[in-house]
């Protein structure tokens, strides 16, 4: 698979031990399940950019998370984008990409991508993820979207 055939999953920042790729870890794990994929396959079948290099600390309020930073700094991310299909996750990466109040798993416009959609963060600290309905909903997108 070239890495333009690949979906380009964007992610805010670095976690707070800054070690790993964007979108690995704990993270790519759970995305990797909920694709109903190996961890491997989902590492083969993505690219994984962050809109920031560094983890801008605690920001369990966004109060700190700093969006003007992420908004200079997402061009970047859409250059990548071009013909790409794009996962971005949580609304902190969707604003810094300029489609912050998109409904989770619609069709967002991206210059140049060919399809992109916004998914909750899949962080521990999301309580999104404590409706098991919406697992079954993230669970059904990401499948189709990663997993075929």
């Amino acid at each position: 698979m070239t890495t333009s055939g690949k979906v380009l999953v964007v992610g805010e920042a670095p976690g707070p031990s800054g070690s790993g790729g964007a979108a690995e870890g704990r993270i790519g794990r759970r995305l990797a399940a909920l694709s109903c994929l190996r961890y491997e396959d989902y590492l083969e079948r993505t690219e994984r950019v962050n809109i920031l290099l560094r983890w801008p600390g605690a920001a369990g309020n966004g109060s700190r998370f700093p969006a003007a930073k992420a908004r200079r700094a997402a061009g970047k991310v859409l250059r990548q984008a071009q013909g790409r299909r794009m996962l971005i996750l949580g609304r902190r990466a969707a604003a810094a990409l300029g489609v912050g109040d998109s409904p989770y798993f619609s069709s967002v416009e991206i210059p140049g991508a060919s399809f992109a959609t916004v998914v909750p963060h899949p962080s521990g600290i999301n309580r999104w993820w404590n409706d098991p309905g919406h697992v079954v909903e993230a669970y059904r997108f990401l499948t189709w979207m990663i997993g075929r």
